[in-house]
């Protein structure tokens, strides 16, 4: 898969993923994946091991900031994409089929079917306490995602493992601010 590809793949896990009950893991991972949908607002950071990280802000039902490696900010309001290149801004009509696909972020019910999620305790990340769940795919070893969730119940990390160009890759994406009131999206002017 080319870095592009797994960008893309890191993005759908942030308006995909990630709160807990401490139930079986099964049901904490599902439950984190329910509470997410849910969120009001998020801030995630985004990177791939040899890539620079990109920062992705949202708020519902439809506004999204993303900060992208390259310093070119996209901003999507009411569904219009601002794209600020410099001092210039660019306005496109984002297509409802695309924004509805952003909107299925809350489409997702839990883990795909034969997935399994396996609790690998207490941990703590940056000073907050979070428990740990592998995820692995039927008839896979090694963990495809690793989620870290935080006490409140929302997703503090999330570890995705694939290939790109023959290899192994992990794309980290870090979450925070949820249903911050203070995170603001507005058009550019």
């Amino acid at each position: 898969m080319a870095k592009r590809e797994w960008l893309r793949a890191g993005m759908a896990l942030v308006l995909v993923l990630p709160a807990i009950a401490w139930g079986g893991a099964r049901e904490d991972v599902d439950a984190a994946i329910a509470r997410f949908a849910q969120a009001q607002s998020f801030h995630a950071s985004i990177s791939t091991a040899g890539s620079p990280a990109s920062e992705t802000d949202f708020i519902a039902p439809d506004r999204y900031r993303m900060n992208l490696p390259d310093g070119r900010v996209q901003v999507v309001v009411d569904g219009t994409m601002y794209m600020r290149d410099g001092d210039a801004v660019q306005r496109v009509q984002v297509p409802p089929e695309v924004l509805a696909r952003w909107r299925q972020r809350t489409g997702l019910s839990g883990l795909g079917a034969g997935m399994q999620a396996t609790d690998l305790g207490e941990d703590v990340l940056d000073g907050a306490s979070a428990r740990k769940y592998a995820i692995t795919r039927p008839g896979e070893a090694a963990p495809a995602m690793t989620i870290w969730i935080g006490t409140a119940g929302y997703p503090l990390q999330v570890e995705a493992n694939g290939m790109a160009e023959g290899k192994p890759v992990t794309t980290t994406i870090r979450y925070s601010r949820f249903n911050d009131p203070n995170l603001a999206i507005t058009a550019p002017e």
